[in-house]
């Protein structure tokens, strides 16, 4: 679900790893399926871009570390514990940030936001 008329300056590959490495972990979290929703939108001041799961969620004492390089908040599943460290990396290239939303059972939203007027 994309807003009409929504485009910024920006890094094409480094939104392609952003959305690879939160779409890999959502599809992780939902290992007896679910549904993976990529959204965007705009404000005055930002592009929001939201990708949402119906996972397993995170637990809030484990979303304080999800974005430390090789911590892993699955134990289900064997992970580098990279991906989220990168787009953290990624996103603080942009000067852009995230906010994370969890509940367990219910799945997980990362938004991201990116600055409308600047060169990303």
């Amino acid at each position: 679900d994309v807003e009409p008329n929504i485009s910024f300056m920006g890094n094409e590959a480094d939104f392609k790893m952003i959305i690879m490495n939160l779409s890999q972990n959502a599809i992780k979290a939902m290992p007896d399926g679910g549904e993976l929703r990529i959204s965007a939108e705009k404000n005055n001041r930002h592009i929001i871009v939201n990708v949402k799961d119906t996972g397993t969620g995170i637990d809030e004492e484990k979303i304080k570390h999800i974005f430390e390089p090789f911590y892993s908040a699955n134990t289900r599943v064997k992970s580098s514990g990279l991906g989220l460290a990168i787009v953290n990396s990624l996103m603080t290239k942009a000067h852009g940030s995230i906010v994370v939303k969890s509940k367990i059972n219910k799945g997980t939203r990362f938004s991201l936001r990116f600055p409308q007027n600047k060169k990303i």
